[in-house]
């Protein structure tokens, strides 16, 4: 870029609207990204997505536990990722009589002991199967970016992407199981 094509901006000045009225913006360590959040419910034994939802990008994951939940229809046990730990959330799968699995959050003014550490270590075991959802639903169907706006449609696509992936998951399944 020559010296005469830049200009100077003042970025408190600077508004640019967005043509998604509902995508949010969202700071990870020292990465942007402006879009939506999908929550998912798998379950254990095969990997199934059982439920599914979609929030803008800045909403935390703490605050969604109960819709997941919810979503997911029956649930006696949950494994969960540290971005759901809370004691509001820990005490809500109480009342429900839903076991808790969720992961520990240490801090450098609380780090965690060893039997949260263990703890953590078990639950990841099982987790893997959520990640697992996840890296296909990117990988093999794309869902890294959404090809439409609002949370209505980022919404319907994941339903439909989901129902992909737990078609490809039984034809495997009962493949392996012919085979």
């Amino acid at each position: 870029m020559t010296a005469t094509n830049q200009r100077t901006i003042n970025p408190a000045l600077r508004s640019i609207e967005s043509a998604d009225p509902d995508a949010r913006w969202l700071k990870k360590g020292s990465r942007y990204f402006f879009g939506y959040k999908g929550f998912v419910t798998v379950e254990e034994k095969h990997g199934f997505i059982r439920g599914l939802h979609v929030t803008p990008a800045n909403r935390a994951e703490v605050k969604e536990l109960e819709n997941a939940v919810r979503n997911a229809g029956t649930v006696k046990g949950l494994y969960a990722d540290k971005g759901y730990a809370s004691k509001a959330n820990r005490a809500w799968l109480n009342e429900q009589g839903i076991t808790d699995g969720i992961m520990y959050n240490g801090s450098a003014a609380k780090p965690l002991d060893a039997i949260e550490k263990l703890t953590n270590r078990i639950i990841s075991q099982v987790r893997w199967k959520v990640e697992q959802c996840f890296g296909t639903l990117k990988r093999r169907f794309g869902f890294s970016r959404s090809r439409y706006r609002t949370v209505e449609r980022v919404e319907s696509e994941l339903y439909w992407k989901s129902i992909c992936f737990n078609l490809l998951k039984a034809q495997r399944l009962l493949r392996d199981k012919c085979a």
